[in-house]
């Protein structure tokens, strides 16, 4: 799919059902800063995400039904050593009243001055 940002366009992978969801972008070795991740959700709610078996850090930017922002985390840490899988847990990244979660390669957010006020335009899904 397609959306920008801003003005900012990326082309994204789209995490529409539950496996797809699950799997993210679980053992992709990069991402380039015009391309990220969309995960798209029925209803807007509390949205938790999971840094399992992810090989490089992320920005992560939640967005509510609307385009606005509702959550941005910066460089989160990815779960990829046997300890840290152990331990991996969501709770800590989560936003509320999200219908949709942008994950994109860490720097992303300060590269393009994402912030509370940063507007997201679906073009394509």
């Amino acid at each position: 799919g397609t959306i920008k940002i801003d003005e900012k366009f990326l082309e994204v992978q789209i995490a529409d059902t539950e496996p797809r969801r699950v799997r993210g972008l679980m053992f992709q070795d990069s991402l380039p800063y015009d391309q990220g991740m969309l995960f798209v959700f029925d209803e807007p709610g509390q949205r938790s995400m999971w840094m399992l078996n992810m090989q490089f850090h992320l920005d992560i930017v939640w967005f509510d039904q609307n385009g606005n922002v509702v959550g941005i985390m910066k460089d989160v840490l990815p779960c990829k050593t046997p300890l840290e899988v152990m331990s991996c847990n969501s709770e800590s990244i989560s936003a509320d009243n999200a219908k949709y979660v942008l994950e994109v390669t860490s720097g992303f957010v300060d590269e393009f001055a994402i912030d509370n006020d940063s507007k997201l335009e679906i073009i394509s899904i």
